[in-house]
């Protein structure tokens, strides 16, 4: 080896290097502020959005003391948030307490920064009473992501929510409800990026496009302010269908003119409706149930609209 060449090698490496150590680099890339703890735990992230819904002043929230619980199947991740209520002052920290079988938050709150919901319950522990272990991450760890995450320049919230969607396992339709304009729901097939194997679901923007026996890929969003958007019961998958079934069943009795006023069974009322399609919208839709939950969907959706233009 040409031992001339290999010391001009080695002098300009460490010429590099010395350059890159008084002048560090740092490449402008656009999601900072994306935690990195939110990429490795989606349920986590999913957690924060659930409770901003339901938040006065979403941008406030600040959150802390988070983790992941699981009790048997259940999984729910619980923590503390605080942020500013009606007049903009920031209010004390609240528990709350996130639901990941429904994707739906509580509150441990007065009405001071959070809209009225579902009545908060505590934490749950495991069934020894002890409490649920923190996950197991080391000091190094930490510091590192909060060295990256604070060396990153700031980025349009709006695109740390389309990034963190493609991020997150199953796309953009594995993301929590967002709003929409002119108070529609947004279609299947803008929920999800690719409609699901075999449905050949084209919705459009019309609702009357949808059709009961092509299941798409997520159930439609809705704005904060619908009516499906409130948390529904909880109810398991079996019971909301039944539930909508029933609901339909009457509707077509009462129609047919074999349902009468005070009977049991008879025609349902606006608010029944309502109810059966949000239990209907907790059907996981990758789960079994969720052709059958669809077909009703779909099918209360226009007993909804008749019903109101009765």
């Amino acid at each position: 080896m040409n031992k001339i060449a290999a010391l001009i090698a080695l002098g300009a490496g460490g010429a590099f290097f010395a350059v890159e150590l008084a002048i560090p680099y740092r490449p402008a890339l656009p999601f900072a502020d994306l935690a990195l703890t939110s990429l490795l735990a989606p349920r986590q992230a999913k957690a924060r959005e659930a409770v901003m819904r339901l938040m006065f002043n979403p941008a406030s929230a600040e959150f802390s003391e988070l983790r992941s619980v699981d009790i048997g199947v259940e999984g729910y991740v619980c923590g503390r948030v605080k942020g500013r209520d009606r007049q903009g002052a920031y209010a004390g920290d609240r528990a709350f307490v996130y639901t990941v079988a429904n994707d739906f938050a509580r509150i441990d709150d007065d009405g001071r920064i959070a809209m009225p919901h579902v009545a908060y319950q505590p934490c749950p522990v495991p069934q020894d009473g002890s409490p649920a272990p923190k996950p197991a991450v080391s000091p190094q760890t930490i510091a590192l992501a909060k060295g990256v995450v604070a060396s990153l320049p700031k980025a349009d919230p709006q695109d740390l929510t389309t990034l963190q969607q493609t991020l997150l396992p199953g796309g953009p339709g594995a993301a929590s409800p967002a709003p929409s304009s002119g108070g529609r729901p947004t279609p299947p097939s803008e929920a999800a990026a690719a409609p699901r194997a075999g449905s050949g679901v084209e919705t459009g923007d019309d609702e009357q496009a949808w059709r009961s026996d092509q299941p798409p890929a997520a159930w439609p969003r809705f704005p904060l302010d619908h009516p499906l958007a409130k948390p529904a019961a909880k109810r398991s998958a079996a019971d909301a269908i039944a539930f909508a079934a029933d609901v339909e069943a009457r509707w077509t009795k009462a129609k047919a003119g074999q349902g009468r006023t005070g009977e049991a069974g008879a025609r349902p009322t606006a608010a029944e409706i309502e109810e059966a399609l949000r239990a209907l919208l907790a059907t996981d839709p990758n789960g079994p149930d969720f052709p059958r939950a669809w077909a009703l969907f779909v099918e209360l959706r226009q007993i909804d609209r008749e019903a109101t233009a009765g």
